[in-house]
């Protein structure tokens, strides 16, 4: 896990106990649920969570690109640094 995705972890969440377990994305005094219908346990919840870090993460770093250059200049970088996800990484089930 990169060092931002360990600054951002602290907005992301996971709650529950026995068979109900949710992801929340916690933003200052809101909170959002990302899983309304719960997780079948604390690992699949776990990893929903870190499915939210990896997209929060890369949410971030292209805002900071686009904020720095021209937008045709960041729409290029942004493709070369964050490429397309390949279609074998894990995907959200629904």
């Amino acid at each position: 896990m990169s060092k931002l995705a360990e600054r951002l972890g602290r907005y992301v969440e996971t709650r529950g106990a026995g068979e109900e377990h949710k992801v929340y994305l916690i933003i200052d005094h809101q909170g959002f649920c990302v899983t309304p219908y719960g997780c079948e346990d604390a690992d699949q919840a776990e990893w929903f969570r870190g499915q939210l870090l990896v997209a929060l993460e890369r949410l971030v770093r292209t805002e900071r690109i686009r904020l720095r250059m021209p937008c045709a200049e960041a729409a290029e970088l942004v493709s070369e640094v964050l490429p397309p996800p390949v279609d074998d990484q894990p995907r959200l089930p629904f």
